[in-house]
């Protein structure tokens, strides 16, 4: 059986892997080696290892928890200040926070946008200075 595996990508041992029940995915294995012990590991096991695996509780992830923001945080304050008809300026949530202004950046990019998935502008004020906005 080694030998007919032996000429499958490394990819197909992963999507093997993966559909497997009650293991833990992966991405890559180390060499192939590894994935056949694995895999070959977890069949003979069988539904007793799959049994085992799914009692252990899963973490939830940051995405699933992100459904509000509480009062009285920076987040809170920040996103308070981008709701603005006018927005806010790097320099003013610095300010607010007491942050440094590539920690600014960060936070919009990350915390806002790719976690909260909000709606963040960016654009130019009557006096050419660069602001961050929130729709309405």
């Amino acid at each position: 059986m080694r030998q007919v595996v032996a000429q499958w990508p490394a990819s197909r041992l992963v999507r093997l892997w993966n559909g497997l029940p009650g293991v833990t995915p992966v991405k890559r294995f180390t060499d192939r080696k590894t994935a056949l012990n694995r895999i070959w590991k977890t069949l003979e096991l069988g539904s007793a290892h799959a049994k085992t695996r799914s009692k252990t509780p899963r973490k939830s992830s940051a995405r699933a928890k992100a459904t509000g923001v509480r009062t009285g945080t920076k987040k809170a304050q920040v996103i308070r200040m981008l709701q603005r008809a006018n927005g806010a300026s790097v320099a003013e949530i610095m300010r607010v926070t007491q942050w440094q202004p590539h920690t600014v950046r960060g936070f919009i990019s990350r915390a806002l946008v790719h976690d909260l998935r909000l709606k963040v502008t960016r654009f130019k004020r009557d006096q050419g200075q660069a602001a961050y906005r929130l729709p309405r």
